[in-house]
């Protein structure tokens, strides 16, 4: 379904020809670049389920009557990438839908895959939502108890939601929270990571630390990183960047479904985010990953030199001879990503960009947006005159997309060295053979809840709204 509707800039006047693809997002943002001043015009496009009613709201414009003539058009989607604001044809008028072209640019796929990926990334974004909406306080609270050591409360919190036939959580047990908490975060994140992203991420780790558990210090690390409140840091640290993603989740959808798709980054790009919206969280990634760094290059320093605190040598960083120094002397975060940059086991799952010069050139306010063409143009520390650098808004989510994917993997890792803490400690947990038997008839309360049925709701939401808008253009 597409709603028409011209609006006028407040600013320079200009008008512009929206056309909105109604998709099944109850509400996204709307952020549009003004052609003549650059201005931002941003709104948000709202279903009314139980009005059957879409309104579409401009900030900084108005709505106008199409009698003027346009002179600008845009296509406006939530769900998928969609054409730049250009100078209105009259083609567009009849021009086809964010989807459809989505449609016919995947030519290597038959239609029927293509609609089920469609129908599964619609009902993963729908789950996560929904997960955000009605879990998302429950799961804060939960990790705000488990960092502020509350476990009385923490305790009570847990036996909500998880079986405590698998998960205890009633006995006095640090672990058995720890787990319980770590099962709660995948199951709530799960829907928008890839199908192998959990198993492939946990497995490496699990086997890399089943390696290194043999080795004598290694419990020397985990109370290395327990001893110096490292662990507590890092914890703080992450949960920070899981709420701030939650509630910046929407920017991100369309680029969440580029996997697998076509796209031409000179002529897609996405009306429900601007560079403004998300950059303070690239950096906050950035800054987060370089500070939890360490305890990467602990495990790699242990697996391949036999002591975590003994240091690779490489070229640059001759003054960097244990854990202490890389900590203490190098305060550059780009450094300590490129430190990080080798085949090394633990280095090789983060998979990480070293973009030394964009961070600083953000962080320092050496850019600037074009918001009409989506490109962030940037001066780095090696080139301050001349042609910049750029790179496209769609590049730029991507990226930051994956520094929040290595984020989760860096979650995994400090997960694990604290369940290897305490298991040193002689803290110890159910059987796991237990664990795995009982999982499947658990009672969760996060599948306690009928998505079939929100997601059935949902389609015969849309369905109604076409038909009855069908109905009434015959009519007129």
């Amino acid at each position: 379904m597409l709603v028409k509707c011209t609006i006028k800039c407040e600013v320079c006047g200009s008008t512009i020809c929206t056309k909105t693809q109604v998709g099944w997002l109850k509400k996204h943002p709307i952020r549009i670049h003004c052609p003549e001043c650059n201005i931002l015009i941003s709104g948000d496009v709202i279903q009314n389920q139980e009005m059957r009613k879409v309104e579409i709201v401009f900030k900084n414009a108005q709505k106008i009557s199409s009698v003027e003539k346009t002179k600008y058009f845009i296509e406006i989607s939530g769900e998928l990438l969609t054409s730049k604001i250009r100078e209105f044809q009259n083609t567009d008028i009849i021009s086809f839908s964010p989807y459809i072209k989505s449609l016919l640019s995947t030519i290597t796929e038959k239609d029927e895959e293509f609609g089920r990926s469609i129908e599964e990334f619609k009902k993963n974004i729908n789950t996560f939502l929904y997960f955000i909406e009605n879990e998302w306080p429950l799961i804060r609270r939960i990790n705000e108890l488990w960092m502020l050591k509350k476990y009385k409360y923490l305790s009570k919190e847990l036996g909500k939601f998880l079986d405590k036939e698998c998960f205890p959580v009633y006995k006095e047990n640090q672990l058995e929270y720890l787990r319980a908490k770590h099962q709660l975060f995948f199951m709530f994140f799960s829907p928008i990571m890839s199908k192998n992203f959990f198993e492939e991420t946990t497995v490496t780790i699990h086997n890399g630390i089943t390696e290194l558990s043999r080795k004598e210090n290694y419990k020397e690390l985990t109370k290395y990183f327990v001893d110096e409140t490292l662990l507590d840091i890092y914890e703080q640290r992450t949960f920070s960047i899981l709420s701030s993603f939650v509630e910046k989740f929407q920017f991100f959808i369309p680029a969440l479904g580029l996997e697998n798709r076509f796209y031409n980054l000179e002529m897609d790009g996405t009306t429900v985010v601007s560079f403004e919206d998300i950059k303070h969280f690239y950096l906050d990634c950035f800054e987060a990953i370089g500070e939890i760094l360490p305890i990467v290059i602990a495990y790699n320093n242990l697996l391949y030199r036999n002591n975590f605190k003994q240091m690779k040598e490489l070229k640059g960083f001759e003054g960097i001879k244990e854990i202490d120094d890389y900590i203490g002397k190098m305060k550059n975060k780009g450094n300590k990503v490129l430190f990080c940059k080798s085949d090394e086991l633990f280095d090789s799952i983060l998979d990480l960009e070293e973009d030394n010069g964009l961070r600083n050139a953000i962080g320092h306010g050496s850019y600037t947006y074009d918001g009409v063409n989506q490109i962030i143009n940037y001066y780095d520390s090696e080139r301050k005159r001349g042609e910049p650098k750029k790179i496209y808004l769609v590049e730029f989510i991507q990226k930051t997309l994956k520094q929040f994917r290595a984020i989760i993997v860096l979650m995994e890792l400090i997960y694990q060295t604290r369940k290897s803490d305490y298991v040193f400690k002689g803290i110890k947990s159910v059987n796991p053979e237990v664990f795995l038997k009982k999982m499947s008839k658990s009672n969760i309360s996060f599948f306690k809840q009928d998505l079939n049925k929100y997601h059935n709701d949902l389609k015969e939401y849309v369905e109604n709204y076409i038909n009855e808008n069908i109905k009434n253009k015959r009519k007129k």
